[in-house]
């Protein structure tokens, strides 16, 4: 894992270190792979002490690296988190950690939410005391995509739910590779329900 800064004092920026063809502006990525900082509220830091103060302290630093990288397998291509993705993150496993309920994070469109929920769910895959990570999407394509997404940031991190049966025997299960779970609404409900002659509440 490796980033760069650059900077003139005025503006600074951070990105991961890549191969050339990373750097090349194309359809997939819709802003070029070089980030600001900003503040919780989304105000830019760009200004090279106050970046200094706020993103090169240790211990961040470390976090940085650690937890807000990823390497796209099967590109072979490092991705480090926007700023708003990092603080999305951050909220979602605090408000689990605290037990405070609902919440949500608004995402637009080309903003990075796969990349979002795939760093919180395999953060919160680690924790001991979280059995399963559910991803549930409303449409059938956006569960292929949602699988597709996750397995390329990291091979084989979810299985495909073909039926609802698959579905309830991976929440049974206590497989750790079995612990993020991307399903449609639809087989949840059926999971869920009640009156399926199948049990699949009950089991």
């Amino acid at each position: 894992m490796q980033l760069f800064i650059v900077s003139n004092k005025t503006n600074t920026y951070y990105f991961a270190n890549n191969k050339n063809q990373h750097f090349a502006f194309n359809a997939d990525e819709q802003f070029l792979p070089i980030y600001q900082l900003a503040d919780e509220s989304n105000k830019k830091i760009t200004h090279l002490e106050l970046f200094t103060e706020k993103f090169l302290t240790k211990c961040t630093l470390g976090e940085i690296l650690s937890k807000y990288m990823v390497l796209v397998e099967s590109e072979q291509k490092l991705l480090i988190m926007r700023p708003y993705q990092i603080y999305a993150v951050k909220a979602i496993i605090d408000c689990i950690q605290q037990n405070r309920g609902n919440g949500y994070i608004w995402h637009t469109t080309g903003s990075g939410k796969t990349l979002t929920s795939f760093k919180a769910s395999t953060l919160l895959k680690d924790n001991a005391d979280i059995e399963k990570c559910l991803f549930v999407v409303d449409r059938k394509d956006l569960d292929r995509q949602t699988r597709e997404e996750f397995n390329k940031f990291q091979e084989g991190s979810v299985e495909e739910n073909t039926n609802t049966e698959t579905l309830v025997w991976r929440l049974l299960s206590t497989d750790y590779a079995d612990k993020v779970i991307v399903t449609t609404i639809q087989k949840l409900g059926l999971a869920l329900d009640g009156t399926n002659t199948k049990n699949y509440k009950e089991r």
